[in-house]
């Protein structure tokens, strides 16, 4: 694959536009290096001329240097090289460092153990029968990388069985991954370990709060993230609030409703929800999140159901006093 990369553009301009002076076009003065990580020249810098014609003006001229580059395999790591000025130029004063193998999540980071390629929890969510009519017999997880993630290698896991769903910190892709796929999986060349996140790393650092109000009112509000988007092929979508549009005549414009909309999914997931005891009152499909009122005894079971992905509490739609003053 062939990258090019500007590394900066000083434009020269002769005078000012006027009648007598004509405009010179602005041209780099900055060569563009482009990496050839094929280890052909030739290629590297056809392909770079390809690209510098479409995404410049016909008259955008730099010479091209070619570096036969094989890029690292590697992972990056969690804390980031400081780099700094020295004697005018940029220095490496701290190398890049940190123990990459983690699972990441607000409310904590999962480091699994070193010799743990298969979470025994992921084996355990896939032991039993699934109590809620998903369409596919999949389990949602995280498959955390040990190499370079690459087109080449997520086809490799969608070969394996896997619906790759999207990446995830530190350095995992989220997967619904059949039972009987686990292990393939688990065992591929770049594969560090396969598994998923523990019960507290989907709730939110600010639930502790919101479960101890909730015991007191017998309800709490949630924000229920999932790995991917419901079923829609029974949702109902109902407007509200209230949109008027006018000309600069004061009439009225158009008859389009522009109100906004709230969304009930009524898919599998949702059914799983409710059936657990929570309420939802509205579902987000780009954001694959609902909200839902559920007594806070109910949580843990919440988090325990794998498609859910994290757990935030819905903040106070009240606005007190002083932010109403603030509302125009």
């Amino acid at each position: 694959m062939l990258s090019a990369s500007i590394t900066g553009l000083a434009l020269a301009q002769d005078g000012g536009p006027s009648e007598a002076t004509p405009v010179h076009p602005a041209t780099t003065k900055t060569p563009i290096t482009v990496v050839d990580p094929s280890g052909n020249p030739a290629a590297a810098r056809s392909g770079a001329q390809e690209a510098l014609e479409q995404a410049t003006a016909p008259d955008f001229d730099a010479p091209l240097f070619v570096q036969n580059v094989t890029l690292d395999d590697s992972i990056p790591l969690p804390n980031d090289a400081i780099i700094e000025d020295v004697e005018g130029v940029d220095t490496v004063v701290q190398e890049a460092s940190g123990d990459p193998y983690f699972l990441g999540f607000l409310g904590g980071k999962h480091y699994p153990a070193e010799t743990e390629l298969l979470d025994p929890a992921l084996v355990d969510a896939a032991s039993f029968p699934y109590p809620d009519a998903r369409p596919t017999a999949d389990t949602y997880g995280f498959v955390m990388f040990s190499k370079r993630i690459t087109k080449e290698r997520v086809a490799a896991l969608e070969a394996a069985g896997c619906r790759v769903l999207g990446f995830h910190p530190h350095y995992t892709l989220k997967v619904a991954v059949p039972a009987d796929r686990m292990g393939d999986v688990s065992v591929m060349d770049f594969v560090r370990w396969v598994g998923v996140a523990r019960p507290t790393q989907k709730l939110h650092p600010a639930m502790d709060g919101a479960l101890k109000d909730g015991q007191s009112m017998g309800l709490v509000s949630l924000y229920v993230s999932v790995f991917e988007g419901d079923s829609m092929n029974l949702a109902e979508s109902t407007p509200f609030g209230r949109v008027d549009v006018h000309d600069r005549n004061g009439s009225s414009a158009g008859s389009e409703d522009n109100r906004s909309v709230s969304w009930r999914s009524n898919g599998w997931m949702q059914r799983a929800i409710e059936e657990l005891g929570g309420q939802v009152n509205s579902y987000a499909p780009k954001q694959a999140t609902f909200q839902v009122d559920i007594a806070p005894e109910l949580v843990e079971a919440l988090i325990a159901r794998d498609f859910v992905q994290f757990v935030e509490p819905r903040p106070d739609e009240k606005l007190n006093a002083q932010d109403r003053k603030s509302v125009v």
